[in-house]
């Protein structure tokens, strides 16, 4: 056959493992948040120079190498915070609003701390309210609504923010660590009446 079937418009979802040698402290205070706790300081990739140079290094590498964007627009530290979960506790969907790209570094995880999920509902294939995603009956990259990673220790995923994702339940009887973070486009963009300075 001849026939080809092209992926149009994918949603980048990077991820690497940069390790845990890094200085992640985790004595704060904290606010509880459906079934974690989420720490008052959103600046804590700032506390730790380190990381925030390996997190930018990779983010420029995001931006450079495979979005290609040149370097007129460039990515800044909108907040970034410190979640830790215990057993039983969980994440539910979300989104990140008023920024450009998110971030999870994940500090401590074991093998049942539980999965990060990322959704799209309805899938892009299906049009308006005429959904038929629930009689699928074997599903793939291309038909799921939704996209399950297991992070192990020192794993870092960027994603759009507007991306809805969610944590798993955490299984385990060790605490999930993970620093989120978010940036902002920083630059200038566009031309003309449609320019952009931040």
């Amino acid at each position: 056959m001849s026939a080809q079937l092209h992926l149009l418009f994918p949603t980048p979802i990077y991820v690497d493992n940069i390790g845990v040698d890094f200085e992640i402290s985790t004595v704060r205070q904290y606010v509880d948040v459906d079934g974690g706790l989420i720490s008052r300081d959103q600046d804590c990739l700032l506390e730790n120079r380190k990381l925030k140079e390996e997190v930018d290094r990779h983010t420029e590498y995001y931006l450079r190498d495979h979005l290609h964007l040149n370097k007129s627009v460039g990515l800044k530290h909108q907040c970034s915070w410190i979640l830790l979960t215990d057993k039983g506790g969980y994440s539910p969907r979300h989104f990140h609003s008023n920024s450009w790209l998110t971030g999870i570094y994940y500090f401590h995880v074991t093998e049942t701390s539980g999965d990060l999920e990322f959704e799209h509902d309805p899938p892009n294939w299906c049009a308006g309210n005429m959904d038929p995603s629930k009689q699928i009956e074997e599903y793939n990259m291309i038909n799921s609504t939704s996209i399950t990673f297991r992070p192990g220790p020192g794993d870092l995923y960027l994603f759009p923010s507007h991306l809805h994702h969610s944590a798993t339940r955490n299984n385990s009887s060790e605490q999930r660590i993970c620093l989120p973070f978010n940036y902002s486009l920083c630059g200038e963009w566009g031309s003309l009446t449609k320019s952009m300075t931040a």
